[in-house]
């Protein structure tokens, strides 16, 4: 044990008077007063405390950091883009036979006019029965194989063109002293809900919605965190029953869907698309009055651009290319298209990388003691390899002596050596 201890003592003086790293020299140069020699033992010990604290704080913030969006380009093409799927319902709530009525008419669509009926279809939502383009969020096995429309141009003339026929005569019941349509505009893969962004038409009026989206996707690193520790969720980590994909809007939809059968013993009517074996079978996704409906990580936004004005059988052009032979009395057109080429593409990334994270020590370890990487090795070199060397010499001179004694020859050699420098 003193062979250990005299061999400490002496790499750590030689450290000392040898490192890079701030004040230790201080500690054993000669000539100096014990007090001075104690307030750089204080200094040093004070400034070792800090960097604990500080690195601690700075792996803590590591550890439970969250998420950060950036912006990743101003300028990506809008064929990355899904078009947004438009629903539309009618003030009067539009019935089964009023569709069929007109299942005949026309729209215009990437500048190819085609039947209605094909193009849309009819959706439940909350505001009733609706006719919707482009809607993907019901899990259904005869669309589950079919990707959202895209679009690459960007003018009114190449989107979605279509003529809606209000027929105020067929008003009975209305929750808006008005004749018109609502016009949801959203993801393809997301359920109307009271929360949807929609504009209303009025009757006889020719309308624009621009449409501008913003993507925003996830960086390799912040899909290797535990979704726990990020605050979202990718759309196939959770299944949702009825629905194609996982969004925080469909999965509030099914929370109330939960709450509602299972507090009253029924459901509303627009969620009829269910049925019984589903919401028996329904896992539950609230604790007693909260829904666990995470946010989206990778998500995708429309946001809307309106103008409008009263319609003209001679000038307005869905009345002149989709329309002809149609009375404008009652109609009221629509026009939805992307309004730029190109738009704004996020980036969803850890709030902290692993090299900031190496920065911010490096940084703090610097400004407290000057430590680097080569510090790092000039204590491994003193307190280990010189350490090991200067035991392995003693243990060496040690039984050396033992022997000299034995044979009647005493002379010890000093085997530690005293660094000056």
């Amino acid at each position: 044990m003193t062979l250990f201890t005299d061999a400490l003592k002496n790499s750590t003086k030689a450290f000392c008077l040898n490192t890079s790293q701030h004040g230790f020299k201080f500690i054993y140069l000669s000539k100096r007063t014990l007090l001075e020699r104690i307030i750089w033992v204080l200094v040093i010990v004070m400034c070792l405390i800090a960097i604990t604290i500080y690195s601690m704080l700075i792996y803590d913030a590591y550890a439970n950091q969250g998420s950060t969006i950036t912006t990743d380009t101003t300028h990506n093409p809008l064929w990355h883009y899904h078009f947004p799927a438009i629903t539309i319902c009618s003030v009067n709530k539009i019935s089964l036979d009023l569709v069929e009525k007109h299942a005949g008419l026309l729209c215009k669509w990437k500048g190819d006019i085609r039947r209605c009926a094909v193009l849309f279809k009819r959706s439940l939502t909350v505001f009733g029965f609706c006719c919707s383009f482009n809607y993907l969020a019901l899990d259904d096995e005869k669309t589950n194989h079919i990707s959202p429309q895209r679009i690459s141009q960007c003018n009114f003339k190449s989107a979605l063109n279509i003529l809606i026929n209000v027929r105020p005569s067929n008003y009975g019941a209305y929750d808006m002293k008005t004749y018109g349509v609502n016009v949801f505009v959203h993801h393809p893969f997301e359920y109307v809900e009271w929360s949807t962004e929609f504009v209303l038409l009025p009757q006889s009026t020719t309308n624009f919605v621009s449409v501008t989206p913003q993507i925003t996707y996830v960086s390799d690193d912040l899909v290797d965190v535990h979704p726990k520790d990020r605050n979202c969720l990718m759309s196939y980590e959770r299944k949702l029953d009825k629905f194609r994909l996982y969004t925080r809007r469909n999965c509030m939809t099914q929370c109330r869907m939960d709450v509602v059968r299972r507090r009253c013993g029924c459901y509303p009517f627009y969620y009829n698309f269910l049925n019984d074996d589903f919401l028996h079978a329904m896992p539950r996704v609230y604790h007693h009055t909260y829904c666990d409906c995470p946010e989206n990580c990778e998500y995708t936004t429309y946001n809307m651009q309106y103008s409008g004005g009263g319609i003209s059988k001679n000038k307005d052009i869905a009345l002149t290319t989709v329309g002809n032979g149609i009375s404008i009395e009652n109609q009221t057109s629509l026009r939805v298209f992307f309004g730029n080429i190109v738009f704004i593409k996020n980036n969803h990334t850890r709030e902290f990388e692993f090299f900031s994270i190496l920065a911010l020590l490096g940084g703090l370890l610097g400004l407290f003691n000057g430590i680097s990487i080569l510090s790092l090795v000039e204590i491994m070199y003193w307190f280990v390899v010189r350490l090991f060397l200067q035991m392995k010499n003693a243990r060496k001179e040690d039984t050396k002596l033992k022997k000299q004694k034995k044979d009647g020859k005493v002379s010890r050699n000093v085997y530690f050596v005293d660094f000056k420098n």
